[in-house]
Order: structure tokens, then C-alpha cells, then sequence
């Protein structure tokens, strides 16, 4: 681990790409360049790729033709700047430590954020399971790679803008097509494959913290639908205060409420918090699926 720490250190403060027996020969790390100094050196490569940096390579030209050329660029290594102010960067310090990823990398973008100095544990205040490919799909809206995917049966190409952590689940906001959709990770189908780094533009206007609504009714990547519920007199104004658009009030004070949804359990959740105050009038899609829901709860 101290060669292939060092090996590291050298790709990084190297000025330009190397051949393999420019490194073998320069870096002071293996012997002369033979079968098994080489197999040493592609053995430390895979254990740095495994880790998850990335090692570029392209073929030498001139004098070099034909041979493969290894560097580690430090931006692909190191985190930026983020211009965070000292208060900034002490509490982006202790929320990452307090939120755990079950995962290794996590604990890598830490060390970055501290200056490459841990902050002691802390008790973990969340517990986010990474999805399978999410860091293929960071790694994508870091480098502005497009990726590709089936989702819900379809081929997809997407421009991806960034990820988000929604109501216990990732979600991917990106451009499919021209149009702005969020997909819920866990849905997609399949190995996720990366474009070329550079492969477009993320819009001026994108703000992560609005790329989805912090209404739990329309987080998801569900079709809209609009439910038109009809709430009693006794609940009417509260109701009216923080839920839909009020399209009918009747003599008897009770209103009807015109509400978006994008998040069935959460609509169905909203609605037992009304108990009998509350009820679904249409469209059928959704009475149906409130009623087989209470049915099935019945039956439990």
C-alpha cells in the first residue's frame, strides 16, 4: 500500500502523461522494466482504479507512437475549491459526518472537505443506502457525460444535472429529449454507461434545490394527476391553508379541492391524516387505487 500510495503521489505531481517504463524507470518504485515489474505496476493501477480514481490514458504520437500514456489529473482527484467561507466549511464538515452512506467514498469526499483531516466520529443523524450505479451517475454530472440507461422499458439518453435525495430515495434530474424529468434511480434498468467527458452544457438556470418539489404529494417521477377531493366544512379552511386549489365551495362550508399528485403513498397517506373529513371524488385512477388500498388494510 506505501508503493501504490507513492505511485499515486507521482501520477499526480507528474507535468505531462507517461509511458509505462518512463514510470517503471522514474518513479523509483520497481526495478528494471521486465514481465514481472510490469505486472506489478498494472497490479498497483487496477488497486488505485478499484478505489475509484481515475487513471486517464490515451496513445503516445512521435517518438512515443503505439504506446499507451498514463496521468491522474489533479481535478479529477482533487475536490475544488468551493469558495465556502470558514463557517461554510465547518458545517459542511459536520453534516457530512453525521450522515452515513454505507459506503467507502464517502469517507474520501470527507477528507477532502477537512484538508485531509478527518473530524472524529459522530453519531450518525441518517442512513442513505446508495442505489446500485449511483457513483457512475455522479461521476456523469461531475464530468458532463451523458449517460445511458433503459428506464421503464425505453432506452435512454439523458444530460444529467444533478442528483437528489428525495423522501428516502435518489432521483436523477437531467434533460431526456430537451424535456427536464426527474428518474428514480432504483429504476433504472440495467448498466448505466457514461458518454464523453464534456458531452454538454448544464443549463445557467439549474438550481438543484428546486429541481424538485419539497412537496412529499409531488416528489417522483410519476405522471402529474390532479385528484379532485371534496373536504368537509369542519376541515375546509385548514385544509385550504396549505393543500390544492379550491375549484367549488358549498352552501354547507364543505370545498372541493383540486390537488397534484405525482406520489400515490404519499396522497393516500395525506388523506388518512383527514380520516372522515376527506374524500376522493376523481378521476378513477385514483379513487380506485385509494379504495383497493383501504381494502387491502382491511384485510390486514
Amino acid at each position: 500500500m506505501e508503493r501504490v500510495t507513492k505511485l499515486l503521489m507521482f501520477l499526480l505531481s507528474s507535468s505531462r502523461p507517461m509511458t509505462r517504463d518512463e514510470i517503471l524507470e522514474r518513479s523509483e518504485l520497481y526495478g528494471p522494466s521486465n514481465e514481472s515489474e510490469r505486472k506489478k505496476f498494472r497490479r498497483d493501477r487496477e488497486t488505485l482504479e478499484s478505489a475509484g480514481i481515475e487513471i486517464r490514458t490515451e496513445i503516445g504520437l512521435g517518438e512515443q507512437a503505439g504506446s499507451t500514456l498514463y496521468e491522474i489529473l489533479e481535478e479529477d482527484y482533487f475536490l475544488p475549491d468551493l469558495g465556502l467561507s470558514v463557517k461554510e466549511q465547518l458545517a459542511l464538515e459536520v453534516a457530512a459526518s453525521m450522515v452515513q452512506l454505507d459506503t467507502a467514498w464517502d469517507e474520501q469526499a470527507l477528507i477532502k472537505i477537512a484538508d485531509g483531516e478527518p473530524l472524529p466520529p459522530s453519531p450518525a443523524v441518517a442512513q442513505l443506502a446508495p442505489s446500485a450505479g449511483i457513483e457512475k451517475l455522479y461521476d456523469a454530472v461531475r464530468s458532463r457525460a451523458k449517460v445511458y440507461f433503459d428506464y421503464r422499458g425505453v432506452p435512454r439518453e439523458i444530460e444529467p444535472y444533478g442528483l437528489l435525495h428525495r423522501g428516502g430515495n435518489w432521483y436523477l434530474h437531467g434533460s431526456d429529449s430537451g424535456e427536464r424529468k426527474n428518474f428514480k434511480v432504483i429504476r433504472i434498468q440495467g448498466e448505466v454507461k457514461l458518454g464523453e467527458k464534456g458531452g454538454f452544457l448544464a443549463p445557467a438556470d439549474f438550481d438543484a434545490a428546486n429541481a424538485m418539489s419539497s412537496d412529499p404529494l409531488l416528489i417522483g417521477d410519476e405522471k402529474e394527476i390532479v385528484a379532485t377531493v371534496e373536504v368537509d366544512a369542519f376541515m375546509a379552511k385548514r385544509v385550504a391553508r396549505t393543500r390544492g386549489k379550491i375549484v367549488k365551495t358549498n352552501p354547507d362550508g364543505s370545498i372541493l379541492l383540486e390537488v397534484p399528485v405525482r406520489n400515490p403513498m404519499a396522497f393516500r397517506s395525506w388523506l388518512l391524516g383527514l380520516r372522515d373529513h376527506a374524500v376522493v371524488v376523481e378521476p378513477k385512477e385514483i379513487l380506485e387505487d385509494t379504495i383497493q388500498w383501504l381494502t387491502e388494510i382491511k384485510g390486514q
